[in-house]
């Protein structure tokens, strides 16, 4: 198979799932709107087949990180995202967008695993993303956390219809204002770069 552009990105994503060996429901939906974004070359159905032929290929089993550092696929990535053109889709702010959407496949089937965490400190040094902005990433997903905390509380716990429904159009707002926020890094770290 040849992977071109954003292929790459899809392969990333993918194998990052597997690092843990455990591909939940809520992982494979997150997985399947993140590539519905993309403007991927080849399906990702054919990127999966793909994945799990070489997941099956090796015979040691060879870890998702090994996988991804022997294709080189943090430096194909960059590749096709360096550029500092702001109107471009292929513009290097959009690595912060791969690091927030790897975070956010991370956890959200509940834990974000060492190996899940080990391939995103690995991309973050290969990218030159500096801890500045690395660590306000890991604020913004941790300020997700305890709004989606904060709604189900107020869905399961609170009795006062009216009071619940506008703490949720403000935590909605709250969650808007993040992604604004982490597009923002984006900007940042092209700057910055």
């Amino acid at each position: 198979m040849q992977l071109m552009n954003q292929d790459y990105e899809v392969v990333l994503y993918y194998l990052y799932m597997l690092s843990d060996e455990e591909l939940s429901l809520e992982e494979k939906e997150l997985f399947q709107g993140i590539c519905s974004t993309l403007d991927s070359w080849n399906s990702s159905e054919d990127i999966i087949s793909y994945c799990n032929w070489l997941y099956s290929k090796a015979l040691d089993k060879v870890s998702s990180f090994s996988k991804i550092e022997g294709m080189q696929v943090a430096e194909k990535i960059f590749r096709c995202y360096d550029s500092n053109d702001f109107g471009s889709s292929f513009y290097k702010g959009h690595l912060i967008d791969i690091i927030w959407n790897l975070i956010e496949l991370g956890k959200i089937d509940g834990k974000y695993s060492i190996f899940e965490k080990q391939i995103v400190e690995y991309l973050v040094s290969q990218w030159g993303i500096s801890e500045v902005i690395y660590k306000e990433v890991l604020d913004c997903a941790r300020n997700v956390d305890a709004l989606e905390n904060y709604k189900q509380w107020l869905v399961k716990s609170c009795d006062d219809e009216s009071f619940a429904l506008n703490e949720m159009k403000k935590v909605d707002n709250q969650l808007k204002e993040i992604t604004w926020m982490v597009k923002s890094l984006g900007n940042e770290f092209v700057i910055c770069a």
